[in-house]
């Protein structure tokens, strides 16, 4: 059996603790984080097997 994904983050205690561990991200990783599929997350994806089920 696969033991992938079985040490998920699931609570906010496990959260806080991995925090702790590794403290905040910094400014410049944090500003990657985006909401949406911006334009260069989605050119690829017509060449993808299972593009027309995608939810976009």
């Amino acid at each position: 059996m696969s033991k992938m994904f079985q040490d998920v983050i699931s609570t906010e205690e496990q959260f806080a603790e991995l925090r702790s561990v590794y403290g905040q991200p910094g400014e410049r990783a944090a500003k990657k984080v985006i909401s949406y599929l911006d334009q260069h997350c989605r050119d690829p994806l017509p060449s993808h097997p299972f593009y027309p089920w995608l939810p976009l």
